[in-house]
């Protein structure tokens, strides 16, 4: 899994850069648009996210994607609760 680090710029809440020891990894399917939509949006804020086929999660998945930040784990592409871990790694 890569590290990435997320940080929050101050201006509308948008992520601009990652801040070192938080490892993101998406479990994705194929032809899954969320999955595919939570990857791009994850990039866009500067955050390069391990993606793996939810066949290899150490979990039983039952939604996808599965996004897993650091030890939080959110299942389902919710902006809101992403933009939130985010905000709060940036400690």
């Amino acid at each position: 899994m890569r590290k990435v680090s997320v940080s929050d710029n101050g201006d509308k809440g948008e992520i601009q850069m990652a801040k070192p020891n938080l490892t993101v990894t998406v479990y994705a399917g194929p032809n899954c648009r969320a999955c595919e939509a939570a990857i791009e949006w994850l990039r866009q804020r500067g955050v390069e996210a391990d993606q793996r086929s939810y066949e290899e999660a150490p979990f039983q998945v039952w939604s996808l994607p599965v996004i897993v930040l650091g030890d939080e784990v959110v299942t389902g592409f919710h902006k809101a609760k992403l933009s939130e871990i985010l905000r709060r790694s940036g400690k």
